[in-house]
Formats: C-alpha cells, structure tokens, sequence
C-alpha cells in the first residue's frame, strides 16, 4: 500500500497533485478493519463448524465421487433396494 501511494504521488508532481498522509492513514485503517472483520467471520464459523459436528466434514467430502457413490448406496437403502 506504502508503494503504491508513493508512486502515485511521483506520477502526480507533473500536475501537482498529491495524496496526504492522513489519506494513506485512513486507508490503512480501512484495510486492517476489513482484513480483521474476515478473519473474525472465519473463526466464527471455523467454530460454528466445529460446534455443529459433521458439518465440516460434509461440506469437505462433497466434490468426492466415492461418497457420492456411498450416498446413492444409502438412499437406495432407505427407500427398500436398489431402484
């Protein structure tokens, strides 16, 4: 962030122009305020998932055809064999 404010303030000397330092200080402040929102969310439901059981491993195993597989078998089950 450091690095791109000053070389838009380089880029600006031809026309005068200038970002300030209290500009700088509220954009950082602004990115650490979002980076640290993200980060609470993602330990909120880190613990959610923790919390609710197998959520997360639901969620984990669901782009794996073997499972897929073993939740066809189950349904199948359930509904009296093999349709």
């Amino acid at each position: 962030m450091r690095q791109a404010f000053d070389a838009c303030n380089r880029l600006g000397r031809v026309m005068t122009v200038r970002l300030s330092e209290a500009y700088l200080n509220l954009k950082l402040d602004e990115l650490h305020r979002r980076t640290s929102s993200r980060s609470r969310s993602r330990r909120k439901g880190r613990s959610q998932a923790v919390a609710g059981g197998t959520a997360g491993a639901a969620e984990a195993g669901a782009g794996d055809p073997r499972r897929a597989r073993q939740d066809r078998k189950g349904a199948q089950a359930l509904r009296g064999g093999a349709q």
